[in-house]
């Protein structure tokens, strides 16, 4: 190997080496596809789960689309102010479900006619994966004033 070789050679090494040393490493993810629905709602989309050390991050992206005439929340119109997250287990003796973690993001979504679909904001959510392994279920639902829809998809 002649001198200016191994100066290329020993500069595209400390290219490399120098990179390794800033790059990441990809972050474990599970998507979940959503096509479900609760009474009045449907949504559609997916919610990602990435390892985040310690903890989950789950990341919603979702549409929504209203049917006024379903008998579950049964409501002229729909005034979305919240989205919900929590993990929670089963309460003693067939009580309520206890939760384990719980957390509103305010989110603002106005549907009033039938089959009208929005775009639910990209929202964040964190849970420490000790919480995840205790609970039974962990959901996402929305929410109004005095409605909660829940978005049944098994999010663990």
């Amino acid at each position: 190997m002649t001198a200016p070789d191994r100066t290329m050679l020993a500069a595209a090494l400390s290219v490399l080496l120098g990179c390794s040393t800033h790059s990441t490493v990809p972050t474990p993810t599970t998507s979940f596809a959503v096509d479900t629905s609760y009474g009045t709602l449907s949504f559609h989309g997916t919610i990602d789960r990435a390892d985040r050390g310690s903890d989950f991050e789950y990341r919603t992206h979702l549409d929504v689309t209203f049917h006024p005439d379903r008998n579950v929340n049964r409501t002229p119109t729909v005034d979305l102010i919240g989205c919900r997250f929590g993990a929670s287990i089963p309460g003693n003796d067939n009580g309520p479900w206890r939760m384990l973690h719980e957390e509103t993001l305010p989110i603002s979504v106005h549907l009033t006619r039938d089959g009208e679909t929005a775009h639910l904001p990209d929202l964040r959510f964190r849970l420490s994966k000790a919480i995840a392994a205790q609970a039974r279920s962990v959901l996402i639902g929305v929410l109004e004033g005095h409605l909660l829809w829940p978005i049944p998809v098994h999010l663990q």
